[in-house]
């Protein structure tokens, strides 16, 4: 099983490094995980290049579109938020 951690380093600013089980270990600029992460990693690297001038506001846009590319065709995203959540 990998492990990803996500780091601020003061010096270096924010990043985000992927540890397996063979003791590699990886500095990687986006990363996704889990059930269809493909989809999301193809998202992300191809817009990985405008990133760095994005706002906080619209990161978080991209990583809700990201989010939206790994869920099947007939689920939406959407705002709703089921009772006691």
């Amino acid at each position: 099983m990998d492990l990803i951690c996500v780091l601020y380093l003061k010096s270096a600013g924010p990043h985000i490094y992927q540890t397996c089980p063979s003791a590699n270990y990886f500095d990687c600029k986006a990363m996704s995980i889990g059930a269809r992460s493909q989809s999301a990693r193809t998202y992300l690297e191809k817009y990985l290049d405008v990133f760095i001038d994005c706002s906080l506001e619209e990161l978080v846009k991209h990583g809700l579109r990201a989010l939206r590319d790994t869920l099947p065709a007939e689920v939406d995203l959407n705002t709703k938020v089921s009772p006691g959540a």
